[in-house]
């Protein structure tokens, strides 16, 4: 679900991140995630003026990338994962854009809102949509549609993979989709035609985000009902009102968009056709980027980066990332069940090492679940917490020897204190060499320092992700790219309560009382406003989520990817998604 991030994953190493959401899930060999916006309207061929300047134009608008990951639905509703909601993202506009600006900041623009404003108390959100706004086939959407989407996210029938992020936050939403509650009481009105109001449980800093989020974008009732759960399953399926539309999708091979004629400002929609090509290997991304085959890609590999930059007339860009890689551990597994076992795992996985010799010294290790580039408020949250965030560090102090706790573990299970006995499988979120070189890595480390034989699983990721769900498995590769700029959307997706958390209990199978402490401090915190305080609770939830060893963060992700300089309007930034409104070519011809 939108959120995951993804998607993000960021890339190469870090190439394998699918965020579920956002945050987050990513998915094997991102590529470009980036968005922005700009004010420039086009002259018919050629040219385009903003704010007084003339801009030159290529008489050839069209733009070609790369991605890794395939496309499993244009339904926004019913999707957790980055790569899809950044194919999802040109098709349907939300409330509000949330744009990247030239020097990587972000802010926000009115979308299908012209204007909004918000109560005293923060509990009453009031947006004002503009009367021009309509369907890709030329209908009006109004603020009924919005009701019906923010509805349909949260209705237990459609079990939208992210109704959970706004679950405690939108009033009614959360006891609507537990079955306790009624569509009507969802805190969602149409106060007229075109004006909307948001009712939440709490205060939100950053609701702004939410209301430009993937999953909260708008569906049209009458097309959805049309079409029931084969909704965005097909392009004459779909039915957006962003600045773009599908018009073509082979499935596994490539996705290609065109204008949108009754999108509200097309005038400033400059790109002509826009195709996503799936292109899972570094190898061929980066032969057709040489090629001109492809506008741009993510490409991390150290030989291939310097013969792009030999080459000439790219934009590289590179930048820290929003998520974290980390080992989901399925806790109903009979060794995975000794906590000392989940932490020796946790303790010998060496981050630093497995940077250099797999990621190609990209990406950062991972001691917290919490990327460092997260703020809490104004603050960083690493800076609130004095890096006590970092528990694996204080389980590094704590525990020198991991094959010795490992033999405690067993030993407390019952079993002689002979590593061979631990029997473990690890399903990987892909298969392409990343996923086998990476996960072949691991298995000699913790045969080479604890002992055990694991056993590799290459799974593809929608499978993998499948088997998240039911729990069938004994470790995942999984991964989140934060939604918000917040430590809650690290944190909060480990409540066990599935209204609640992304990963929740019938995922890793946590429970018992410290899933009671840490799910009360995850509620204590949805509850504070004060941003500081906040974070505080927030890391008294993560040192238990470690130090319990739910899961073992690997690494933060890291952004590298190359574009042709000759793709204009175009910025990143790790909480938004490219609709490429305003992005234009310019010196291609």
């Amino acid at each position: 679900m939108k959120k995951a991030t993804i998607m993000i994953l960021v890339l190469v190493l870090i190439t394998t991140m699918m965020l579920t959401g956002c945050g987050n899930n990513t998915s094997e060999n991102n590529a470009v995630n980036t968005n922005e916006s700009s004010n420039v309207s086009s002259d018919a061929d050629s040219s385009s003026e903003a704010g007084g300047d003339t801009k030159k134009m290529d008489s050839n608008q069209e733009y070609s990338y790369a991605h890794g990951s395939v496309v499993t639905t244009l339904d926004p509703h019913k999707v957790g994962s980055i790569p899809v909601w950044g194919v999802q993202a040109p098709i349907y506009e939300n409330l509000v854009r949330y744009v990247v600006t030239e020097d990587g900041s972000a802010k926000y623009e009115p979308g299908v809102a012209k204007t909004w404003n918000v109560s005293d108390d923060g509990l009453v959100w009031t947006f004002n949509l503009r009367e021009d706004a309509k369907w890709a086939d030329g209908s009006p959407l109004t603020a009924h549609d919005f009701v019906y989407s923010w509805q349909r996210v949260f209705d237990p029938e459609v079990a939208s993979d992210y109704e959970w992020m706004v679950d405690a936050m939108i009033k009614g939403g959360g006891e609507f989709a537990a079955g306790e509650g009624s569509r009507e009481d969802v805190g969602v009105k149409a106060l007229d035609d075109y004006t909307l109001q948001i009712e939440l449980n709490v205060k939100v800093s950053y609701f702004l985000q939410i209301a430009s989020f993937p999953t909260y974008k708008p569906v049209k009732k009458e097309f959805v009902e049309q079409f029931g759960d084969e909704y965005g399953s097909a392009v004459e399926k779909t039915l957006g009102n962003g600045p773009y539309m599908v018009s073509e999708w082979n499935e596994g091979v490539d996705l290609v968009y065109v204008k949108n004629p009754h999108y509200w400002d097309a005038e400033n929609v400059y790109l002509e056709k826009i195709s996503r090509k799936i292109v899972k290997e570094q190898t061929p991304r980066a032969q057709a980027l040489m090629s001109g085959e492809i506008d741009a890609a993510a490409v991390s590999e150290p030989d291939w980066r310097a013969m792009l930059d030999n080459q000439g007339g790219f934009n590289y860009i590179n930048e820290a990332g929003a998520d974290v890689e980390f080992f989901m551990f399925q806790m109903n597994n009979e060794f995975l069940s000794n906590k000392k076992i989940r932490q020796a795992l946790t303790i010998a996985y060496d981050r630093e090492k497995f940077i250099a010799e797999v990621g190609d010294d990209f990406g950062f290790p991972a001691y917290s679940i919490v990327p460092t580039i997260m703020h809490a408020g104004e603050e960083l949250y690493i800076d609130i917490t004095k890096g006590e965030n970092e528990v694996v560090k204080t389980l590094l102090a704590t525990y020198p020897d991991p094959k010795e706790l490992l033999l405690d573990g067993l030993e407390e299970l019952g079993y002689d204190r002979d590593p061979s006995l631990v029997k473990l499988s690890m399903q990987t979120r892909g298969t392409g060499e990343y996923s086998k070189e990476s996960a072949e890595w691991l298995k000699q480390l913790w045969n080479d320092t604890l002992g055990i034989n694991l056993e590799i699983e290459l799974t593809e990721w929608n499978i993998m992700w499948d088997n998240v769900r039911s729990g069938n498995y004994d470790i995942a590769v999984a991964g989140w790219t934060a939604d918000v700029d917040d430590p809650s959307n690290l944190i909060d997706i480990f409540h066990t309560s599935p209204n609640t958390g992304y990963y929740h209990g019938e995922k890793t199978g946590w429970s018992g009382p410290k899933a009671e402490e840490f799910n009360a401090l995850v509620e204590k915190a949805i509850q504070t406003s004060d941003s500081h305080e906040k974070a505080l609770i927030y890391l008294e939830a993560e040192k238990i989520l470690l130090d319990e060893a739910v899961v073992a963060p690997s690494y933060f992700g890291e952004f590298s990817s190359y574009r042709a300089d000759y793709v204009k309007g175009f910025y990143s930034n790790s909480f938004t998604y490219i609709d490429f409104k305003g992005v234009y070519i310019d010196g291609r011809e």
